[in-house]
């Protein structure tokens, strides 16, 4: 049955939709509702891929019906947007610059020359690093890249940080939910709530207007991942708005709809759940840690009394794809894995030095080997050369000075064998 999404042209990218699959062991040792995953992660197969993959399906369409020659987006130094931005690109046959801020503090040397922000170069990319801290609106640096690619001549295509801040940025998740609805029709089951990291906005705000165009009501939790929570709010509900205009919804969204779960503040409130820590679920009650990946805060959001109300069956959005490098806002873990780095060099250089110290003696050396050096020093003493130095392992200039402490005449003309002979008759 045609929808307002089809009037919408799209590229074609993914490898069809993204499967659906129970979490067993996480829904019984959290109890209570069903918990399955939507693996947006393997369904994405560019470079890896990801979210933003389902998303610049109708981005770049829209490039290519402008007559755009290059894309020119914006992210953190290992940024999975800007990896995908930069494969979709390649994939098009279209240039591709790409801005690359320094939003996290990671300490490691090679944190710009590895995981994402290689396979940008390798795919083509016209990487730029940038020093400026994270934010979820337009960045002074990404205009300026849009200016010189004018300036050269070039026609380009603007892509805001998480392809959101867009005019069509909602539109790949509002197709998404239309996907899911097809795949509960299926496989005979209907979520009642969707859980999703959100950051820059338009994944949770696609959702919520694309299920906002179906008839069953139900409930997108937006976890925030980007230590803004007020301006990322603010953005996912103008998407959200801008989104069910687009898709003709015909009604206003309503603040039900629009969820979202700050981990930042239940921490500081005291609440057990660390940010930063993605997928992590951390109890007080000592019960095993789990690592689902993609359900930050999921415990919290599920368990706590009162918050959200009772849920039966809740699908998680996993929309990260290669995840090469990791991202933390958690002080205590930057600050773990800073000490763990020193540790790890303070070792290494007393090895290195203990190990030096052996090789300036001959302790470490097997009895035969210590007897024969003995025996090479005793002969050269003999020869008349330093212990251990004998008279043939020595340059002219040093047989030279020796010729000259004993006073041999004619030492100026003569070669190394013949200093050495003058010495040994001396």
């Amino acid at each position: 049955m045609p929808t307002a999404l089809d009037r919408f042209d799209r590229y074609p990218l993914l490898l069809g939709p993204s499967p659906v699959h129970p979490l067993e062991r996480l829904t019984e040792h959290l109890g209570g509702a069903q918990l399955w995953a939507k693996r947006d992660d393997v369904s994405s197969g560019l470079a890896y891929g990801g979210n933003k993959t389902r998303k610049l399906e109708y981005l770049l369409a829209d490039a290519l019906a402008k007559g755009c020659d290059t894309l020119v987006s914006i992210g953190g130094v290992q940024s999975n947007h800007t990896r995908q931005v930069a494969a979709v690109a390649a994939r098009a046959g279209l240039e591709c610059v790409l801005i690359q801020e320094s939003w996290v503090d990671w300490p490691d040397a090679v944190y710009d020359r590895v995981g994402n922000i290689l396979l940008s170069r390798i795919l083509g990319a016209d990487v730029r690093l940038v020093q400026a801290k994270f934010g979820i609106g337009f960045k002074e640096s990404w205009e300026q890249a849009l200016a010189d690619v004018e300036a050269a001549g070039g026609k380009p295509y603007p892509i805001p940080a998480g392809a959101s801040d867009h005019a069509l940025g909602g539109l790949g998740y509002a197709r998404w939910a239309q996907e899911v609805s097809e795949q509960e029709q299926e496989l005979g089951v209907f979520f009642d709530t969707v859980i999703v990291c959100s950051v820059t906005g338009s994944t949770q705000a696609g959702m919520v207007a694309g299920f906002a165009a179906q008839e069953r009501p139900r409930r997108v939790i937006g976890i925030d991942g980007s230590a803004k929570p007020a301006e990322t709010k603010e953005q996912v509900t103008r998407i959200a708005q801008a989104t069910a205009e687009l898709i003709e919804v015909g009604r206003e969204l309503t603040a039900d709809e629009l969820i979202r779960r700050d981990p930042a503040r239940r921490a500081a409130r005291g609440d057990d759940h660390r940010p930063g820590l993605r997928g992590e679920v951390a109890r007080r009650d000592d019960r095993p840690r789990l690592s689902p990946g993609g359900f930050p805060g999921l415990d919290r959001a599920l368990r706590a009394p009162g918050r959200p109300a009772r849920a039966e069956r809740v699908l998680g959005a996993l929309p990260l794809g290669l995840r090469t490098s990791g991202y933390t806002r958690d002080e205590e873990v930057k600050r773990m894995a800073t000490a763990k780095q020193v540790q790890a060099a303070k070792r290494n250089v007393k090895k290195a030095q203990a190990g030096a110290k052996r090789k300036r003696t001959i302790a470490h050396l097997p009895a035969s080997t210590r007897r024969s050096l003995v025996q090479q020093a005793q002969k050269g003493r003999r020869r008349g050369g330093a212990p251990g130095h004998a008279l043939e392992d020595r340059n002219r200039e040093q047989l030279y000075e020796l010729a000259k402490k004993k006073n041999i005449p004619g030492r100026s003309k003569m070669g190394k064998w013949d200093l050495i002979k003058a010495l040994r008759k001396a």
